[in-house]
């Protein structure tokens, strides 16, 4: 950590340059007698000095940060979070969890990223899948994902929701938040002129039959079965570079068994880079890949799923190689700089009010044994047939005064979490548009079966 990064963190803190520099004297020098204060309590904290996660600085300050998010949320939400006001510093990038939310099986924290050294954060902000909220108990979540809900052109500041539903009920467990990497300057290159003549390329280039266990399991067949060998180019005998993009390159091209192969190899060096590979026919109408496979090579030059990256992926055109000069070939391609963290910021979230109530709902192709109810979602509990389709239940929340929550309008779907034995046993949750207050809850009606809370 840079004396730099140190004396910029303190911007924001309300004190004077002598009490600044004597808590950058501390951390420089630990064993100086310095006593710091701690005061979870009101919600507009003392500065203090935590401690050091890795490379990175952990900071608790005085700042407004918790004021300021609820000028940016609905003040139905307010009521319902918790200021947490924790921050951590690297790479001249600070992070700061300003707020959580802790339900049942659901979290929501409200994060700010701010550049204290340049302009690297904007609204094209990403972590693609380098960013976890994970707690003491357990090593990963059902579901995480992130939107952001403000961006001040002023400060180059951005403010995120992130949001996660586990599988299981936390059980009073600290949390961790934690990005790996931070991308920014997207860049987007739309039909990208590949600069390659199909008339021309090898019609009878080196090859190897692969298995389909060979290849990356997110990769695209709509070509061959899973018994059948797939040929695949040799990797890596040509480097066909592409003018402003250094993250790719075409590795091999040519035709196997009357289809067009072309095989692209991405530079490790560069993650967070996208790559579509498509051909336009003379309508101007673009002809999308049957196959993509994705593959690394292992020592002896041969493709392996068993690789820390997908170096290669190789798109396959069941095209008429007969007409080749109908075509063009041309990419998509989106570059991203990068910055290496890690950013990590470990806090405690107290658990909010929940409703519970046990029923006997049987629905068919699955039993409803538990509800729970949130301020911000609703998760049913049972056990059933793993795929059962959850998105179409008819769901009601009704109060003394009526119904005024349902699926058909403010109720919605996020998502269904199988487990147990033979995954049959599930949690299924549905995000209420608009907080509720959980005391005005008389009822919920699943499909026409009401259910009292009691």
């Amino acid at each position: 950590m840079k004396e730099k990064d140190l004396y910029n963190s303190f911007n924001s803190i309300k004190t004077n340059d002598e009490q600044k520099s004597k808590m950058l004297d501390h951390i420089l020098n630990p064993n100086n007698d310095f006593k710091t204060v701690k005061n979870r309590k009101p919600k507009l904290v003392l500065a203090i000095v935590l401690v050091c996660i890795m490379t990175s600085t952990v900071i608790a300050i005085n700042i407004p940060a918790f004021q300021e998010l609820l000028e940016k949320i609905s003040p139905n939400v307010a009521e319902f979070i918790e200021p947490v006001e924790e921050v951590c510093i690297n790479k001249g990038i600070k992070m700061e969890v300003v707020a959580t939310a802790r339900y049942d099986n659901m979290v929501k924290a409200y994060v700010t990223f701010e550049d204290l050294e340049a302009n690297r954060i904007g609204k094209d902000l990403s972590f693609l899948d380098y960013y976890s909220i994970r707690g003491t108990n357990s090593s990963s979540f059902g579901s995480c994902g992130w939107t952001m809900i403000d961006y001040d052109e002023e400060s180059k500041k951005a403010t995120i929701l992130v949001e996660v539903q586990n599988n299981r009920k936390f059980e009073g467990e600290n949390l961790n938040f934690k990005v790996d990497n931070i991308f920014y300057d997207s860049k987007e290159y739309e039909d990208y002129h590949l600069g390659i003549d199909l008339t021309k390329i090898n019609p009878n280039p080196s090859y190897s039959n692969v298995n389909t266990e060979q290849f990356m399991s997110w990769s695209n067949n709509e070509l061959y079965s899973d018994e059948d060998l797939i040929p695949i180019l040799e990797p890596h005998v040509e480097d066909i570079e592409f003018p402003e993009i250094n993250t790719s390159m075409i590795s091999n091209i040519g035709i196997i068994d009357g289809k067009l192969h072309v095989q692209i190899w991405r530079d490790k060096n560069f993650e967070g880079q996208d790559v579509s590979i498509y051909l336009k026919n003379p309508k101007g109408e673009k002809i999308y890949c049957d196959a993509e496979l994705s593959f690394g090579i292992d020592k002896f030059k041969k493709p392996t799923r068993d690789s820390n990256y997908p170096s290669y992926d190789e798109y396959i055109f069941d095209i008429d190689i007969n007409k080749l000069d109908e075509y063009q070939l041309l990419g998509y391609f989106n570059t991203r700089k990068q910055i290496e963290g890690p950013w990590q910021i470990s806090f405690k979230a107290e658990e909010g009010k929940i409703l519970e109530q046990s029923c006997n709902i049987n629905l068919g192709d699955i039993k409803i044994e538990k509800i729970s109810i949130n301020p911000f979602a609703i998760s049913l509990r049972g056990n059933g047939i793993n795929g059962a389709d959850f998105s179409k239940l008819n769901i009601e929340i009704n109060t003394e005064n009526g119904v005024i929550w349902n699926t058909k309008s403010n109720i919605n779907w996020s998502g269904t979490h199988w487990s147990g034995n033979q995954s049959k046993d599930f949690i299924s949750s549905y995000d209420i548009e608009e907080p509720i207050n959980l005391e005005l809850i008389k009822s919920i009606t699943i499909n026409g079966v009401e259910i009292i809370i009691k």
